[in-house]
């Protein structure tokens, strides 16, 4: 399994069982979302190889997660899973093959890998999809929102956790993971390796920026795996990086 970081905000490959899974993709190098209240341009041009898939999963329908302008370099023939809320808005773009995913449904993804989906943590539970991939008795969990010790005692023992690691809160409310909750987490999960996503939320422009909470301090996470006694190793992923499994 090799899972490839794609941009430097939240865009992720996985290649598993043969197959390559396109998570979350931002292919044009500006980003437009939340009704136009944000905006972020990207750090690195796009790649035409981040176009390459055999499979489209958008963990959530929000803008930053889906977005139209991206889904429009795509063959609509694209298989593609999503929420509810997702599959709609993928149907209305033109995707003739998006399913619904519901948390705890497995995907078979050929040579006795899989996909799992799973349920983030509050806020997102109802809206958002956890995705677990497993192939050769390696898994990998990534979580662009938040996660609880209840999800993770659901989903088991992981080698990399892909999660966000600054804290972002909207009027008070935790809208993502700050360092000692992810390394939280990856301790009870038992991950050796934790890559965080998301990254840089504060480099979004516009009005919901500007009402955003943000507590991004890198240097922090390894810190927190160490006083968590957890032995992972915490990797920032620079565009067209990659873990192997």
């Amino acid at each position: 399994m090799r899972v490839v970081r794609l941009d430097d905000y939240q865009s992720w490959r996985v290649d598993v069982g043969g197959r390559r899974v396109l998570v979350d993709p931002w292919l044009t190098t500006e980003l437009t979302y939340a009704f136009g209240l944000a905006t972020r341009r990207r750090a690195f041009s796009p790649a035409e190889a981040e176009r390459e898939a055999d499979l489209l999963v958008l963990t959530a329908h929000f803008g930053d997660h889906l977005h139209p302008p991206s889904l429009a370099l795509l063959p609509k023939v694209l298989p593609a899973w999503s929420t509810a809320a997702g599959c709609r808005r993928l149907g209305a773009v033109g995707f003739t093959r998006a399913q619904v995913a519901s948390p705890g449904q497995v995907v078979a993804l050929g040579s006795g890998a899989s996909l799992t989906f799973v349920s983030p943590g509050f806020p997102f539970s109802t809206s958002a999809l956890g995705l677990v991939f497993e192939e050769a008795g390696k898994r990998a969990y990534l979580e662009a929102h938040v996660t609880t010790a209840q999800r993770l005692g659901q989903v088991g023992r992981v080698d990399l956790l892909v999660t966000t690691a600054e804290g972002v809160r909207l009027f008070g409310v935790q809208l993502s993971m700050d360092a000692r909750r992810a390394a939280r987490m990856a301790a009870a999960a038992g991950a050796r390796v934790v890559a965080p996503t998301g990254l840089h939320p504060h480099a979004a422009k516009g009005l919901l920026p500007s009402l955003l909470s943000v507590r991004s301090e890198p240097d922090a996470l390894q810190r927190e795996l160490e006083r968590c006694g957890s032995r992972a190793q915490a990797r920032w992923l620079r565009p067209g990086e990659a873990v192997e499994l």
